[in-house]
């Protein structure tokens, strides 16, 4: 997608696109109804005044209604491999084509998009204070998400035994570690 990041495609389309179950009237109306929501809230504009197809144009994602522009290459996030120089990263098309952007739960979609951020050839857990300030998501909504990641095979699960940092007498703990298998990560990720 190109600037100005518009498309013109009716509810119906949007419909069958994303498999929205029920008649293709009622199906429709929900699309309608989800766009004027994000148009409510900023993140798109539905220009309606053309005869054919609305056209939709996509806004700044933080709500602002001003146009959508991408990243500042300059400003980019650091810590992932698998992010261009934007701070962007792809998602594999299997999420996609797999049926896993319907089928999963917002939990486990959020989680995974974590997972993704990070090195994605690499072990990794989540410390639950660090987890909370830095992403902003529950306890719960992190467990959920993982457990459903896990139970669908885009996360593998393992649990190890760590040494607890100025513990007394060698005290351990155990830590459930995840790794995305190759055919859930980045296309770009190589092993």
């Amino acid at each position: 997608m190109a600037p100005p990041y518009d498309t013109r495609r009716t509810a119906r389309w949007w419909a069958s696109l994303l498999g929205v179950p029920g008649d293709a009237h009622n199906a429709a109306r929900l699309i309608r109804d989800t766009f004027a929501d994000l148009e409510r809230r900023g993140f798109i504009r539905v220009d309606r005044t053309v005869r054919e197809e609305p056209v939709t144009f996509l806004l700044d994602e933080r709500g602002t209604r001003k146009p959508y522009t991408r990243p500042d290459p300059h400003q980019a996030s650091e810590g992932s491999e698998a992010a261009d120089s934007t701070g962007y990263f792809r998602i594999p098309d299997l999420f996609w084509t797999d049926g896993y952007c319907v089928d999963l739960s917002a939990p486990a979609i959020a989680m995974y998009l974590i997972s993704l951020y990070g090195d994605q050839t690499a072990s990794f857990w989540f410390a639950e204070a660090a987890f909370r300030d830095r992403y902003g998501l529950s306890d719960s909504t992190r467990k959920k998400g993982l457990r459903e990641l896990v139970e669908v095979g885009i996360l593998d699960e393992d649990t190890r035994t760590i040494d607890i940092e100025g513990a007394l007498m060698g005290r351990t703990r155990a830590r459930k570690v995840y790794q995305l298998p190759p055919a859930f990560r980045s296309p770009n990720v190589t092993t």
